[in-house]
């Protein structure tokens, strides 16, 4: 009897437990209601920070040391690399020597210079105090002449002829020595041009050996490629266009050379007119001279008295000055043509200051090579493109640094967001278990299409907080602060749930759970905006179910 009360209670309890077992699962839900939630914009995003800086090499010359590399976390100031110290010594002492050569031979020139300039004016001195006294002499002479000759009626036809003949004489001397000064500028400017021609001839050469060996490379190129293959093609275009630009040098070249030789032939004409001309101005200066002593023989040989001898006493005086005054001269021209031209001296002082200029380079090079490659920004190396022993050119990049600086999260916005956006806008970064305080810095111009091919334009929010050192290129969850205010359907944020393909609710139907696909807008305060989807009669079921539970029947928690 015991045995049968017992099991009718062990039934008893498994009916209990059955009938608990049956009963629907219970829920929580709450009903859509219309509430007032901040239109604030929530996107995903991605972390950036300012433009990667590659570090060029300042100067020429070979890497000694690499002292970091990539990932290495650098600070402003610290040494990258260092280079070899032997190159930029060399390279520092041969300018140096350089420099002093060229200023060495600027201020020999200058001296020089300085001192044929003393020895023409001295001699121009010279050649002013002999026309002095010269004209003393003749002052005096022509005093006597005119005392001793007052009645010399009988002389006065043949004094007037000479004097007749010397004036003649002194015209086509004046004329003779205009047209000398003439062919010397002649001479200066032909030759001028004739170094100007000298000099385009050269570097026409320069160039014509340039085209020449560019169409050899093109050859050379054109026979390693087959001669159907695109290259072939494009080097002989390219030849071929070479071939035209040494032919249209060539022609040039040739040009120049014919006014090279007319102007040669010019300048040996004007140097023959020139011979010419001198010989004229000799002749005449000579004819002259001898005129004036026939002038004044013939005033004074009508008296054989003391003045004549005095006169003739000055006259071998006039002899002496002349051949002097020759002298004076003859010295002055030499100085005054071994005198330098402005054009010579300035190219003295160019040549001396550059080469002043290359060792101040040079010595600031080799500043800059004891003081090794350093970082101009605090960061992480992402790239080393150089190794230790490697030679560069200056400018070339040796290190790729990611500033750690300027940090910023940016997101792709649609055109309806767009509208509740502004520069300047508060707004808040997180990234994980962190949250950044930031504004908008930067509304991008230009709309690119997403993966679903909808036009969006790039926002960029910058971190307030100068101390953040997010990583870069990680996602981050960002949302703009917005003052406007809308009243719509909504419900809690835990009510929504997320899959690869869409944002759904669950909707409790007849007591059963039912799945429905919602659009969603922005959260507030836990409270999700729903645009389509659900009704404001709906009641949506917020405790978490999963697709099991989808046509169950569920009850509500009391």
């Amino acid at each position: 009897m015991k045995n049968i009360i017992a099991g009718a209670i062990v039934l008893a309890a498994a009916g209990s437990v059955l009938g608990l077992s049956m009963l629907p699962n219970p829920v929580e839900v709450e009903q859509v209601v219309k509430k007032e939630i901040s239109q604030n914009i929530t996107e995903s995003g991605l972390i950036e920070a300012d433009e990667p800086v590659t570090v060029y090499a300042p100067i020429s010359g070979k890497l000694a040391q690499v002292t970091s590399g990539v990932n290495d976390v650098i600070n402003t100031g610290d040494i990258l690399a260092m280079y070899d110290l032997a190159d930029a010594e060399e390279r520092y002492n041969k300018a140096e020597l350089n420099a002093a050569y060229y200023e060495d031979g600027y201020i020999a020139a200058l001296k020089e210079n300085e001192d044929y300039i003393e020895k023409a004016e001295n001699a121009k001195s010279e050649s002013n105090s002999l026309n002095v006294k010269y004209d003393e002499i003749v002052d005096r002479m022509n005093e006597i002449s005119a005392a001793y000759n007052a009645n010399r009626s009988t002389l006065n036809q043949s004094i007037q002829k000479i004097e007749g003949e010397i004036s003649n004489i002194e015209k086509n001397l004046s004329s003779e020595s205009s047209k000398l000064a003439n062919e010397a500028t002649n001479y200066e400017e032909s030759q001028k041009k004739l170094e100007n021609l000298g000099t385009d001839i050269d570097s026409l050469n320069v160039k014509i050996e340039e085209s020449k060996e560019l169409i050899e490379s093109y050859q050379d190129e054109m026979a390693k490629c087959g001669s159907d293959s695109p290259a072939y093609s494009s080097y002989k275009v390219l030849m071929e266009s070479e071939k035209k630009n040494l032919t249209s040098l060539k022609n040039e070249r040739d040009e120049k050379k014919g006014e090279k030789e007319n102007l040669e032939l010019q300048i040996d004409q004007t140097i023959a007119n020139k011979e010419t001309t001198e010989g004229s101005v000799e002749g005449l200066e000579t004819d002259l001279a001898d005129k004036k002593k026939v002038l004044s023989s013939t005033s004074l040989q009508a008296t054989m008295s003391q003045q004549y001898e005095e006169y003739m006493k000055l006259s071998k005086e006039l002899d002496v000055i002349n051949n002097e005054w020759d002298a004076s001269l003859e010295e002055q021209k030499a100085a005054e043509d071994k005198i330098l031209s402005d054009t010579k001296l300035k190219q003295y002082e160019d040549s001396a200051a550059l080469a002043k200029a290359e060792q101040e380079s040079a010595q600031k090079d080799l500043e800059i090579a004891r003081q090794g490659i350093k970082a101009s920004i605090s960061g992480t190396i992402i790239d080393k493109l150089v190794d230790k022993g490697a030679v560069t050119e200056m400018g070339t990049p040796l290190f790729v640094i990611q500033p750690s600086s300027g940090y910023k999260a940016s997101i792709l916005l649609s055109r309806e967001e767009l509208d509740r956006v502004k520069a300047g806008q508060k707004a808040k970064v997180k990234i994980g278990d962190k949250s950044y305080n930031g504004q908008v810095s930067d509304i991008g111009q230009i709309a690119s299409s997403d993966s679903e091919g909808e036009p969006r334009v790039r926002v960029v929010v910058s971190l307030d907080d100068e101390n953040a050192n997010p990583t870069i290129g990680i996602g981050a969850q960002i949302e703009i602060m917005s003052n406007i205010k809308k009243t719509t359907l909504s419900i809690s944020e835990k009510a929504v749930h997320s899959d690869d393909k869409s944002e759904y609710v669950y909707v409790l139907n007849d007591g059963m759970a039912e799945k429905r696909i919602v659009t969603t807008g922005t959260t507030d305060n836990g409270y999700t905006i729903i645009t389509n989807g659900i009704t404001e009669n709906d009641t949506i079921i917020t405790t978490e179910i999963n697709s099991d539970d989808e046509g169950k029947k569920l009850r509500v928690k009391k």
